[in-house]
């Protein structure tokens, strides 16, 4: 054990320095401590008190004078596990704010046409932008959103009453395929299928006005939006095509019967 590794469990130099003289000696005295570790009288008592309450030192007084005695090494574990909660806490709220940093970050960037977000907050700022750019969405859509369910719904019933339409790709699993035809009038939308396994990706794409915006619904949601002309008009032909993809494998699949497989995705 040294001082550079107490000093990552927390430990200050003068704290990290006192437990080391503590280890060795056994028990000293705070005038003793401050002979050993050339430090005065008061640094001395102040490191000691504050081992005292981190556990790693106690107190003696039944000797003349009052003397300190080191803890066992294994109280560096509960110290250990104490550091472990503050970074959890301090990652918490790292990542509830990342979203608003990195708001602030790219409006003052040379890219103003980049917008990063993150979690839930992040999440509803892409579908505000949606709703405040209005007109019509491109939107391929991923069975990943599911958890995300109410909030979509209030998204979808707030941008029908904005007289937004949308053009939805999706995979073809059946109750996705019921519940939009369901709401298909209400929701001013054009439902479209490909067979569930042609798209997988927890990733949701809509191309809107001038922008693109991606979220991604896998185990941190994340998501961008970008403003280009060239990049949305790139983004609409490649919804085209793969709106035609789609259309021809379900006709395709309807043609061989539910019980087969297409051979681009059969295995062996």
């Amino acid at each position: 054990m040294n001082i550079e590794l107490l000093k990552q469990f927390g430990l200050t130099d003068s704290q990290a320095r006192t437990y080391l003289a503590l280890i060795r000696a056994g028990s000293l005295t705070p005038p003793q401590l401050a002979k050993l570790t050339n430090d005065n009288r008061t640094a001395a008592y102040m490191a000691l008190a504050k081992l005292e309450e981190l556990g790693l030192a106690n107190v003696n007084e039944e000797k003349a004078g009052k003397t300190y005695e080191p803890a066992s090494p294994s109280a560096l574990q509960a110290l250990l596990d104490k550091r472990k909660q503050e970074l959890e806490a301090i990652d918490k709220t790292y990542r509830d704010s990342l979203s608003n940093m990195l708001s602030y970050y790219f409006e003052k960037q040379s890219k103003p046409g980049v917008k990063f977000f993150s979690g839930m907050d992040g999440l509803e700022e892409i579908y505000k932008d949606h709703h405040k750019t209005g007109g019509h969405i491109q939107v391929v859509r991923t069975t990943a959103d599911l958890e995300f369910g109410e909030m979509l719904y209030r998204y979808l019933d707030k941008g029908a009453q904005l007289g937004i339409t949308l053009d939805v790709l999706g995979p073809a699993w059946p109750e996705a395929i019921d519940w939009a035809n369901k709401n298909k009038n209400r929701h001013n939308r054009i439902n479209s299928w490909v067979p569930v396994e042609y798209y997988t990706a927890p990733v949701e794409i809509c191309v809107y006005s001038d922008k693109v915006s991606m979220i991604s619904f896998a185990k941190e949601t994340v998501g961008i939006i970008i403003e280009s002309p060239q990049i949305a008009e790139s983004m609409r032909q490649l919804y085209k095509l793969a709106k035609i993809g789609g259309e021809t494998l379900m006709q395709r699949r309807k043609a061989m019967g539910s019980g087969e497989r297409d051979p681009e995705t059969s295995s062996g």
